[in-house]
């Protein structure tokens, strides 16, 4: 994104719920201990250090904005 921040895709292939898990330097975010993770359907905000993951229903995709804390 123009400023620096990831749109990050985590999607389930499976046919149940699975967790889904990548960080944020896989991402190429780097340089920072705490990072903003906003979940882009229900608008939910959280932090992190680093680990991206959710709980992506079968044949789901969440996706979020991740930007440094």
């Amino acid at each position: 994104m123009a400023n620096g921040d990831r749109a990050v895709a985590l999607l389930n292939e499976n046919s149940s719920s699975k967790t889904i898990s990548t960080t944020a330097s896989a991402v190429g975010l780097g340089g920072s201990s705490s990072y903003r993770l906003k979940d882009l359907w229900p608008k939910a905000t959280s932090t992190t250090s680093g680990s991206i993951s959710a709980s992506v229903p079968a044949h789901g995709t969440v996706v979020h904005r991740v930007s440094r804390g």
